[in-house]
């Protein structure tokens, strides 16, 4: 696993200063680190940050999130199990 870099970090820290404060993160801030994470080869934690994006907001920029997650879901695989697992996460949440 790569370790973060200063772009990372500085996301990061948007999203615990929103969650210290006790507000939603900003949902760009969670899609870019999301992404971010993604580059990186992290799936598992772009995963938890476009779900948590999705659960504040599933319409948020057209489905902006959701469309990466999808992406992500179809690259990883379906007999992947982390992919199982947000897939079964994502229904919860959209239905």
């Amino acid at each position: 696993m790569s370790e973060p870099d200063a772009v990372e970090v500085e996301l990061r820290e948007k999203v615990e200063k929103f969650r210290a404060t006790g507000e939603k993160p900003d949902l760009e801030v969670l899609y870019e680190l999301a992404s971010h994470c993604i580059d990186k080869n992290r799936p598992e934690e772009s995963i938890e940050f476009l779900l948590e994006s999705i659960a504040i907001d599933r319409n948020w920029d057209q489905g902006k999130a959701h469309k990466l997650l999808t992406n992500l879901l179809k690259k990883l695989g379906s007999s992947n199990e982390l992919a199982q697992k947000a897939r079964k996460t994502l229904s919860k949440l959209l239905f």
